[in-house]
């Protein structure tokens, strides 16, 4: 494997660039431009600046890293012509793929869940990042029940086909692992899923980071082994302790006012169309050919749901959570990551959290770069992620019924 090197880390004055280009063009866009849904000739530039950018906002709404359509100016014909917003929903003439598959009521919410496989195989549990839902793990689960594994995975609580709660709940990571705990030992008691084998978790973005916190939480006897798919620093951007002091007022100034009641929803509503979200996966799938039309309605269509703005908002202002550096030492099961090397998201090589360094924080990771693809290797490249995995699996339960 050849190798990976670590970038210079990025300088705060692009820390400071990005944040005052960011911020103006969320407020130019939003509110300024003229907007048309006649499609555009041009592309959209992203917002990205290598390095600092390393969690990604949702891809079903596109803001932060997302690329900001180009303005479109009305032909004079039409300028007091007054048009209906895009709409979120996928075209009338393609069928939406299917959202909800099982049920499971947590704390008086809705939970979706999908599952496959014999309940006498050995479990694995996936967990969606930001924005997704257990349908980014179609192929999953197409390959890999029939290597002898049950394969689980849950929308989380505000995404997908689950309840999107518009009060009385702060969506963070705590609560998502909590919710991830719950459910496994829901199905241990259903008996829907072995006890006596032990879970596989793996997840995608923030999926990585809750990957990583469940198997903390649950402890060795419970987890025996790990995936990460290009794993989040956080669950935002930035932690006002990563930044430079001269940073954190801006970056507080665009997450509670750029993303509060005033300008948020208008950035919501605007954006949620499929031609941005066609857009931004142009840019961070590095495999194109992925990039169809079940994927676009995977990622585009629970953004119509009620509460949907309101979940997506709160995101956007919680806290980043606990970084890798800080949960990696304390994981003690196998663990890899499978990381696409064309991420601009989550960078293999750059940022504060790159993959080339988590094994700096826990010795026995294991790092598997996929080249010429992006921020989701399990969805671009699923033959090359099976590859890695099926031996890892075999080596994780054939360890663990030694030690038995």
């Amino acid at each position: 494997m050849r190798q990976l090197q670590q970038q210079p880390p990025s300088k705060a004055w692009k820390g400071l660039l990005f944040l005052i280009i960011m911020a103006s063009t969320i407020i130019t866009h939003a509110f300024l431009l003229p907007h048309s849904t006649t499609p555009s000739t041009h592309r959209s530039a992203p917002l990205l600046v290598p390095g600092l950018v390393e969690s990604p906002p949702p891809l079903s709404f596109c803001l932060l890293s997302a690329p900001f359509p180009s303005p479109r100016v009305l032909p004079p014909r039409h300028a007091s012509t007054l048009e209906a917003p895009p709409s979120s929903s996928p075209p009338p003439t393609r069928r939406p793929p299917k959202r909800n598959f099982e049920a499971w009521t947590w704390k008086g919410h809705r939970i979706n869940y999908r599952v496959e496989g014999d309940e006498t195989d050995p479990p694995i549990l996936l967990i969606h990042g930001f924005g997704a839902s257990v349908s980014h793990f179609r192929n999953q689960f197409k390959d890999l029940p029939p290597l002898g594994y049950r394969v689980f995975a849950v929308d989380l609580l505000g995404f997908g086909g689950s309840d999107k709660v518009k009060e009385g709940v702060e969506y963070e990571l705590e609560l998502w692992r909590d919710l991830l705990v719950d459910f496994m030992e829901e199905m241990e008691r259903r008996g829907s899923a072995s006890s006596s084998l032990g879970w596989t978790v793996g997840g995608n973005s923030i999926g990585g980071l809750l990957t990583m916190m469940v198997a903390i939480a649950q402890g060795k006897e419970k987890v025996k082994g790990c995936v990460l798919f290009n794993a989040a620093g956080g669950l935002t951007s930035f932690r006002d302790e990563e930044l430079p002091w001269v940073l954190r007022p801006l970056w507080v100034f665009v997450r509670v006012v750029l993303f509060g009641d005033i300008f948020g929803p208008g950035l919501f509503k605007r954006f949620a169309t499929e031609e941005n979200v066609r857009s931004v996966l142009s840019q961070v799938y590095g495999n194109k050919t992925a990039v169809d039309d079940e994927l676009v309605d995977i990622l585009l269509t629970p953004g119509g749901d009620d509460g949907a703005e309101e979940v997506f908002l709160k995101v956007l202002r919680a806290p980043a959570g606990p970084s890798p550096k800080q949960l990696l030492p304390r994981i003690q099961v196998p663990i890899i990551g499978i990381w696409g090397e064309d991420d601009p998201w989550t960078p293999i090589n750059t940022g504060m959290h790159p993959g080339i360094k988590f094994s700096q924080y826990q010795p026995a990771f294991r790092l598997f770069p996929l080249p010429k693809t992006g921020h989701c290797p399990h969805d671009e490249r699923p033959a090359e992620c099976l590859a890695i995995m099926k031996p890892f699996l075999e080596e994780v339960y054939s360890v663990d019924q030694e030690r038995k």
